[in-house]
């Protein structure tokens, strides 16, 4: 989670935060999708998650 916090702040992005704590939030992928739109070729995280 450290490792992931500092490349975060060194490329500016804000990490999640549980609103209360303020702590950070682990995030996790389930899966990279590489679909051709057209104009190359693009990468997208997508996570799915059981509703209950």
């Amino acid at each position: 989670m450290e490792e992931i916090i500092f490349i975060v702040d060194e490329l500016g992005i804000k990490h999640p935060t549980d609103p209360k704590t303020h702590e950070p939030i682990m995030r996790t992928t389930g899966f990279l999708l590489t679909v051709d739109k057209g104009e190359g070729l693009v990468e997208l995280a997508r996570t799915i998650k059981m509703k209950d």
